[in-house]
Order: C-alpha cells, then sequence, then structure tokens
C-alpha cells in the first residue's frame, strides 16, 4: 500500500512541545500488526516542533475493537486509552519511546496511524522557525523536518497579520540580501487572494506560499537541500 508523506494527527497521549535528547536512546521500537494488515510508513525519522517521531499507516480487515483488544492484548494493562474526534487512541511507553496507536472503522474493517515519540530526557525551550526568516510578530505553530530523507526537507507552517502583498514584498527583499535567487515569477499584484514565491541558493531550494485568511496570512515555507 503506498503512502504519501504527510505530518501526522498528533496523539492526544504523545509527548509534544518538547525538545528532545536523543543521545542515550535505544533503537526505535517494532509495531506489530495482525497479519490481515496492510501498513506503509510515512516517515522513517521527522522532528514534530522539536520532537522526535516516526510514523504509519496501516488499513486492517479487522474492526476498531478487534484492533483494540489486539494492541491490548500485546502492550499489558499499563495503557493510557484516549477519543479524539472518532478515533480510539490507545498509548503506551516502550523504553526510551512513547508508542501511540489510533484506530476508527473504515468499511468492514478500520484504519489507522501508529506514532511512536521520543520521550525527551529533560524539558528544553524550542524556538519554532529559527533560521528561517520571516516578518516581524509572525507566528510559527508547526515545524516539521525531514532530516534523513535522500534530500533533507523541512516545513513551516505560520501566520501573521500582513496582508500577502505586504509578506511578499518582505521575501522578495529579504531572499535577495541573503543571497537567494529567484527560481520563478515570484510576483504578487495587488488584489490577489494570495503568492507563491520559489527561491534558490546552491543546492538549496525554497517555496513560500502565502494565502489571506480572516484578517491575517497563512505562510507555508518548504525548504529542501543544505
Amino acid at each position: 500500500m503506498a503512502a504519501s508523506r504527510r505530518a501526522p494527527r498528533i496523539p492526544v497521549a504523545a509527548v509534544l512541545a518538547l525538545a528532545v535528547s536523543p543521545a542515550m536512546a535505544a533503537s526505535w521500537p517494532t509495531a506489530k500488526l495482525p497479519e490481515d494488515t496492510d501498513s506503509a510508513t510515512v516517515t522513517k525519522h521527522m522532528i514534530y516542533n522539536g520532537v522526535e517521531m516516526r510514523t504509519q499507516i496501516f488499513r486492517s480487515r479487522q474492526t476498531t475493537d478487534q484492533m483494540l483488544t489486539y494492541f491490548r492484548k500485546q502492550w499489558g494493562p499499563k495503557v493510557v486509552a484516549n477519543d479524539f474526534e472518532g478515533w480510539k487512541i490507545l498509548g503506551h511507553r516502550d523504553g526510551d519511546y512513547y508508542v501511540t496507536v489510533q484506530v476508527r472503522p473504515e468499511g468492514e474493517g478500520s484504519r489507522g496511524d501508529i506514532g511512536m515519540t521520543l520521550i525527551p530526557e529533560k524539558r528544553q525551550k524550542i524556538e519554532l522557525g529559527h533560521g528561517v526568516p520571516r516578518p516581524d510578530n509572525t507566528v510559527v505553530f508547526n515545524d516539521i523536518e525531514y532530516p534523513d530523507d535522500d534530500t533533507a526537507a523541512r516545513t513551516l507552517a505560520m501566520v501573521n497579520r500582513l496582508s500577502p502583498q505586504q509578506n511578499s514584498a518582505y521575501y522578495i527583499s529579504k531572499m535577495r540580501s541573503d543571497g537567494w535567487t529567484n527560481a520563478g515569477d515570484n510576483t504578487c499584484a495587488a488584489g490577489v487572494a494570495g503568492c507563491l514565491l520559489n527561491y534558490e541558493r546552491g543546492k538549496q531550494r525554497m517555496t513560500v506560499a502565502i494565502t489571506r485568511g480572516d484578517n491575517h496570512s497563512n505562510i507555508v515555507v518548504n525548504l529542501t537541500g543544505s
């Protein structure tokens, strides 16, 4: 079963908004699935807002209740259970990791995600968006890195009160001063709902997508290369 990379729904029991100190961690645990279940890896190593994770998706001919029973038997009594927007969620600690499965009905069977989170050794402050240019008073709410991909990648989701045209003007000036060159038309006419800017610098590529919201702009920055 093929799967495209995407940012996962973060299980409510997962450890989030913490910095990670992976040096002492053991190898990632293996998630065992029933035989009548197809699975695909979303990413083997992702850093989601400072937390190291790996995720996979699955579809099974077993029902949601059967899948929950399967994981409860596999993990034993130390299981945390939650419900979230139609998903049934189970989580437990496995050594240096927290493993979470979330599942919901699909057809006569079920589908779901498995997330593995490296538990931080200590709490640290995280600076989301570090090193990525953005206008003042821009809030970064997602900063996702894929450091082990063949081509390292990073995606940021941000919001601010500027218009798409004001944001575009900032990036056109800032990227030029930082040594980036245009990899596209990179114009944004007045009154349009959004802008798409493309830049390159050596082997690096950067795309900035800006869309108009309700009195704000949504900004998604994609960076590839190093």
